[in-house]
């Protein structure tokens, strides 16, 4: 490919028509949006998957609200047709490739306070495991949250949490029911 000192009005796709061109300086923006992002990761405020090791929507989101000139992209109605392609986020997803980025563009270390910052980034962005969903329950007294969260046969089916309350795993909610009405018991479905 060419390079060309002014870039064309339209390009051709295929199977559409031409699109326009449009140039954007970044510059500036990219000053403003690095500490902001930052802060944003200072504050924990962006996550990443352990599974796909990428920030998550929500992280995406708080980043493209912060960043001077917003996306690239406005997000995208919801789609019409569920084989339609929209564009995403493309500031807001690329900002945690940060890391990946600095470390790969040269060979010495990164600066301390750097590495250190990244990994205290990193460690509290792990901080906090979501387990799944769970019940949440109020009981009529702690007297009886005491009994579900120490007695057979439901001890091992849920925790306390509080005066009056226990948690039940969303998963275990069928045998915590059955095992409540054991103890001649019963709870409505929420």
């Amino acid at each position: 490919m060419a390079a060309q000192e002014e870039l064309p009005a339209t390009i051709a796709q295929p199977r559409s028509d031409q699109v326009p061109l449009t140039r954007r300086d970044m510059e500036r923006s990219a000053q403003q949006d690095l500490p902001a992002v930052l802060r944003l990761v200072d504050l924990g405020n962006v996550a990443v998957s352990a599974r796909t090791m990428q920030a998550t929507a929500a992280a995406v989101r708080r980043i493209a609200a912060v960043l001077r000139e917003g996306d690239f992209f406005d997000p995208a109605p919801g789609k019409q047709d569920p084989w339609e392609q929209t564009v995403g986020a493309i500031k807001a997803f690329a900002w945690p490739l940060l890391r990946e980025f600095l470390t790969a563009r040269d060979e010495q270390p990164l600066p301390e306070t750097v590495e250190g910052f990244l990994a205290a980034t990193a460690r509290r962005a792990q901080a906090l495991v979501p387990q799944g969903q769970a019940l949440l329950i109020e009981c009529a007294d702690a007297a009886l949250a005491e009994l579900l969260a120490t007695e057979e046969p439901t001890a091992k089916l849920c925790r306390r949490t509080g005066e009056r309350g226990i948690v039940v795993r969303a998963e275990a909610e069928d045998k915590f029911r059955k095992a409540i009405r054991q103890l001649g018991y019963g709870m409505p479905r929420a």
